[in-house]
């Protein structure tokens, strides 16, 4: 994707080691979510941002690829790529596109204007990234216009460089 290797590290460093650890992009945890793409993008601008988002797809794809290999009785090693026709290829990358990278981009946060996740959030998060939006004494925030644009620069991406991602996590993450 061009992203500097350095910003890619200190970013992978954030999402792995930062906050609460690895999984802070479930469902109750968006606003650890928010926080750390607001950390990458004061790393690396929007480089970070598409790092951010690129480190979740690939650490999706390979949690969707264990599964499919598991349902499908594949062994998981390299050779595993063979199987992997332009179906299962379109079928995967429309999978993580569209129930994960768009739902991620999606999120909101929606808490009372003074409630202490609210005042911690207002504070913190960085306004290039986000946008806040007040209805009656509550607060609503998501990711701006310019984060679709880099989600999009991420999906764009993993289409079009599908068999080399799916080869780098085969080679890099052993069998579980």
């Amino acid at each position: 994707m061009g992203i500097n290797p350095n910003v890619s590290r200190k970013v992978n460093e954030i999402i792995d080691f930062g906050f609460r650890g690895h999984d802070d992009r479930s469902y109750t945890q968006r606003e650890f979510f928010f926080l750390k793409a607001s950390e990458a993008y004061e790393i690396g601008g929007w480089d970070g941002v598409k790092a951010f988002f690129l480190h979740h797809v690939m650490d999706y794809m390979d949690t969707f690829l264990r599964e499919y290999a598991r349902m499908r009785d594949w062994d998981w090693n390299s050779s595993m790529i063979n199987h992997l026709t332009r179906y299962y290829k379109n079928q995967i990358v429309m999978h993580v596109k569209y129930n994960k990278l768009y739902e991620w981009r999606d999120y909101t946060i929606r808490d009372k204007k003074n409630s202490k996740l609210m005042e911690k959030l207002l504070g913190t998060l960085n306004r290039d990234l986000f946008e806040f939006e007040e209805k009656g004494d509550e607060v609503i925030i998501k990711f701006s216009d310019a984060v679709s644009q880099a989600v999009e620069s991420v999906s764009v991406y993993i289409q079009f460089n599908f068999w080399e991602i799916a080869e780098d996590i085969l080679e890099s993450s052993p069998e579980k």
